[in-house]
C-alpha cells in the first residue's frame, strides 16, 4: 500500500481501494489551518487569503506527490527521517512558486522564508503524528 499525505510519506493512506479516508482529510485540514495561522503570525497574509493560498499550495504539492509516486517509485529512502527531510525540500520547491505567484507584492526572499517555515511546521506536525498515532 502506498502512503502519501500532501508532501509526507508514511502518514495517512491516501490511495486505498476506497480512496482517502477521514484521517487524510482531517490532516489536510489541520495542515491548511496551521500553515495559514503561521502565515498570519508572520504577517505575510491576512487570514482569508492565507487559508486559500495554503489550500492551493498544498493541492499543488499533493498532485505532484502522486505523480512522483507513479513516475519515480525508487524516490524514497528506507529511513523515515530522511524521507521527511527530502520531501520537505521537494515541498518547499513546489509550494514556493505557488505562493510567490499569489503574492507578487512580497519579495521572493520573504516568500521563500515563509514557505520554509510553514512547511517545517507541517512536517513537525506530521512527524508528531507518525510518532504518537501510528504505532
Amino acid at each position: 500500500m502506498d502512503y502519501l499525505l500532501l508532501d509526507v510519506v508514511d502518514v495517512v493512506p491516501a490511495r486505498e481501494a476506497n480512496g482517502p479516508g477521514l484521517s487524510f482529510y482531517l490532516l489536510l485540514g489541520v495542515t491548511i489551518l496551521a500553515e495559514a495561522a503561521l502565515m498570519r503570525v508572520l504577517k505575510y497574509q491576512k487570514w482569508g487569503p492565507a487559508l486559500f493560498q495554503s489550500l492551493l499550495a498544498n493541492l499543488a504539492s499533493l498532485a505532484i506527490g502522486f505523480l512522483l509516486l507513479e513516475w519515480v517509485p525508487g524516490l524514497f529512502f528506507p529511513n523515515q527521517l530522511l524521507n521527511l527531510a527530502a520531501l520537505w525540500l521537494i515541498t518547499v520547491l513546489i509550494e514556493t512558486p505557488v505562493l510567490f505567484l499569489l503574492n507578487r507584492q512580497q519579495p521572493l526572499q520573504t516568500t521563500i522564508k515563509v514557505s520554509m517555515l510553514i512547511n517545517l511546521l507541517s512536517y513537525l506536525l506530521f512527524y508528531g503524528y507518525l510518532q504518537f498515532f501510528t504505532r
